[in-house]
């Protein structure tokens, strides 16, 4: 039988190369072109350890997990145990989502029973290979992505309980670096929730006039509310969306309480600014949390081990 082990190691390290890549897309690591490609050589050479005679003890899955840490340590370098642990899960979860999509692939172009796959050996043509590649690619891209992000999602939407008028309301704020978002006088930080969601603890005259009269309006027809004491407590939110400018309607609530693993969380100094549609397509959480909220609050109670 004749190896070519050049074709086995190219082979390799464009695959390594592949899964590294996605690894880090998934796990949302910043890499060097230069430390992929190490890795993948690294790799590649396990790999073609074994084409040679008594080379059993290499693949022994101890042996394997050792290679994987390596393998993982060329690619991203090294910060914390948890964190490597962590990038050597994410490799092999990308690694297995590849390599079914390519054997799943593979069988459903063959066109053999699977007596017959069982007991001669097939010839895989390259395009089926690359095809196939192409498919775990992008199944991999989609699936880890997705579940990642669910993941941190989950770990970053807070039960939030809003007071106002002697009425409360609790609803699930997601955590967003993103929002930079303050009022204009005092500079409090502004937190978005849903009008659905706000609407109940405002009184009907209010309900009514948010509900009735287009969000764009809101600030221009304010006059046509009655509830002058929701009134003195409005504020003005500049924002800039891409390619405009314009303004938030947002009023300061009695309280604001943000439910930690830490505690219960109540802020003072905020202001809730009003959205008239869907945060989330899910319904993952309907509010946005301004990240000053977690420096500017005053932590109350014992932390909800239950959680």
């Amino acid at each position: 039988m004749v190896v070519y082990g050049d074709i086995i190691l190219a082979v390799n390290i464009v695959m390594n190369a592949i899964i590294l890549w996605l690894t880090a897309l998934a796990a949302g690591i910043n890499v060097k072109v230069w430390r992929i490609g190490l890795a993948s050589f690294i790799g590649a050479l396990y790999v073609l350890i074994g084409v040679f005679e008594h080379t059993a003890a290499f693949y022994h899955p101890v042996v394997k997990g050792l290679v994987s840490v390596l393998i993982v340590f060329s690619a991203y370098g090294y910060s914390a145990f948890r964190l490597l642990l962590f990038q050597v899960g994410v490799f092999y979860l990308v690694s297995f989502i590849l390599g079914g999509a390519i054997v799943g692939w593979l069988y459903f172009l063959q066109q053999y029973s699977v007596a017959l796959l069982s007991s001669m050996t097939i010839a895989v043509k390259w395009s089926y290979l690359i095809t196939g590649t192409v498919v775990g690619v992008g199944l991999a891209v989609l699936l880890v992505r997705r579940c990642l992000s669910r993941m941190y999602r989950k770990q970053t939407v807070y039960p939030v309980t809003i007071e106002y008028a002697g009425k409360s309301v609790t609803t699930a704020a997601m955590l967003d670096t993103g929002n930079g978002l303050y009022t204009i006088v005092g500079r409090k930080p502004v937190m978005l929730i849903e009008l659905v969601v706000v609407s109940g603890i405002l009184s009907q005259s209010v309900a009514e006039f948010l509900t009735c009269c287009q969000s764009e309006n809101w600030l221009s027809n304010l006059n046509e509310c009655t509830d002058s004491e929701w009134l003195g407590r409005v504020e003005v939110v500049p924002y800039r969306a891409v390619g405009n400018k314009s303004m938030l309607l947002a009023f300061r609530p009695g309280s604001l309480t943000i439910t930690t693993d830490s505690g219960n969380l109540t802020v003072d100094k905020v202001a809730v600014a009003i959205y008239n549609g869907n945060l989330s397509h899910d319904g993952t959480y309907r509010a946005l949390l301004h990240p000053d909220l977690f420096q500017n609050g005053k932590h109350k109670g014992e932390a909800n081990l239950c959680a």
